[in-house]
């Protein structure tokens, strides 16, 4: 999608209607900083997608897409740089990443 070893800092993906990405998409990405992907219709964030930039990114905005809040998120508690909500369960609809805990997203 990129081209290999791009010195991209800033990526905007936001409103697109995004609902997955490709599994590779930051891979050899070593300046990347910034990730916006607001206001999409992402459910899930794959830890293997967003790990090979996780070390260097300063901000990774995923606010407005309806996540779904399960294990699968349970990466995003080391991370605060991931700026985000859930959108299910009902029970934590809305709560920001940055105020889950182990028990909101039941491992």
């Amino acid at each position: 999608m990129f081209p290999r070893r791009t010195k991209l800092r800033i990526i905007g993906l936001s409103y697109n209607k995004i609902s997955t990405l490709p599994s590779d998409i930051f891979s050899d990405m070593p300046f990347l900083e910034q990730v916006f992907l607001a206001g999409n219709m992402m459910a899930v964030l794959p830890e293997e997608t967003f790990q090979p930039v996780m070390s260097q990114l300063k901000i990774l905005t995923v606010r407005g897409n309806p996540i779904k809040c399960d294990c699968s998120i349970a990466w995003v508690l080391q991370e605060r740089v991931v700026k985000g909500n859930c959108y299910a369960p009902k029970a934590i609809r809305d709560k920001p990443f940055s105020q889950l805990t182990r028990r909101d997203i039941r491992c």
